[in-house]
């Protein structure tokens, strides 16, 4: 499958505008990357990606980087050292948990809203909004081969 086909162009923006809402409360980042890799570690690739986008330039190290690997049904959530410092693995971990019931269960899109405004509404915590704050990445979905 074409990871671009993987959500339909509705759902794409649907998501893209969840993320746009969730920033607006915080000064961290959001994005998704999906994608058709070979590398069974999806950790291990999602800081690949993460690194490929750029997403550790951002001024508070505040970066989170939801990521998909379709053909081996794999997924995995990276963020960037300024945000794991204050949460930890164990935090990552729950969410992950409860995405992966729901992708068990075929709900890709539910399971990446209610991840997705689960970690917006603590990033909001960590990393309230700034009075000088600017969307350092694009919402835009990020696809692989």
């Amino acid at each position: 499958m074409n990871p671009q086909n993987f959500f339909s162009k509705s759902q794409t923006l649907e998501l893209q505008e969840l993320i746009g809402v969730l920033e607006q409360s915080s000064s961290a980042e959001l994005r998704i990357h999906i994608e058709n890799s070979n590398n069974p570690n999806a950790l291990e690739r999602a800081a690949e990606v993460f690194q490929s986008l750029g997403m550790e330039k951002t001024k508070n190290r505040s970066g989170v980087l939801m990521y998909l690997n379709i053909r081996l049904r794999k997924f995995a959530i990276y963020a960037d050292s300024g945000l794991h410092e204050l949460t930890g693995k164990v935090y990552w971990d729950k969410v992950c948990e409860r995405m992966e019931m729901r992708f068990k269960k075929a709900e890709f899109l539910p399971a990446m809203s209610e991840a997705l405004k689960e970690i917006g509404a603590d990033l909001a915590k960590y990393f309230p909004i700034e009075e000088d704050d600017e969307n350092e990445l694009d919402n835009e979905i990020s696809f692989g081969e």
